[in-house]
């Protein structure tokens, strides 16, 4: 059996899996202990966002025909190693499980590599900007409805 026939149902799963996906994000898993993987797998499973360590080639063999996502191919050149998390359908919700673990989690370094939010290609440092601007808008709204509440 040739490899490309093994890997080929490992392609169609990653395809199925990011064709309803809103988002994708490049996590760097290394570093952890088996606990804080466990523990960080739980957490995605917990808002429904799929989380999977796979081979470079076999995620950019997968994402090089999907418009929504082929913009990260650049990204997983520069790589070693990667997991991805698929957001459904909150787009939000892989970098806020993300940025609640770490917070969590300190002094853990959990590695950002890039990733696609509704459809805009986010590289490392816009990512992380991106999640800060995110996770301080979402503590303001919280202030706001808490404080129209009273």
């Amino acid at each position: 059996m040739a490899k490309i026939d093994i890997k080929n149902p490992i392609v169609d799963e990653i395809k199925s899996q990011i064709a309803d996906a809103t988002s994708l994000i490049l996590v760097g898993y290394q570093g952890m202990s088996v606990y804080q993987d466990s523990d960080l797998r739980q957490k995605f499973r917990d808002e429904n966002i799929v989380y999977k360590i796979y081979k470079l080639s076999i995620i950019s063999f997968a994402i090089q025909d999907d418009p929504k996502f082929q913009s990260l191919i650049p990204l997983l050149e520069n790589l070693t190693y990667t997991a991805i998390a698929l957001g459904y359908p909150d787009s939000g919700a892989p970098e806020r499980v993300i940025y609640d673990f770490v917070k969590e989690h300190r002094p853990i370094t959990l590695q950002l590599f890039g990733g696609v939010i509704d459809g805009i290609c986010y590289d490392q440092e816009a990512l992380y900007a991106k999640i800060e601007d995110d996770i301080q808008r979402e503590r303001l709204l919280q202030k706001l409805v808490a404080y129209l509440s009273m």
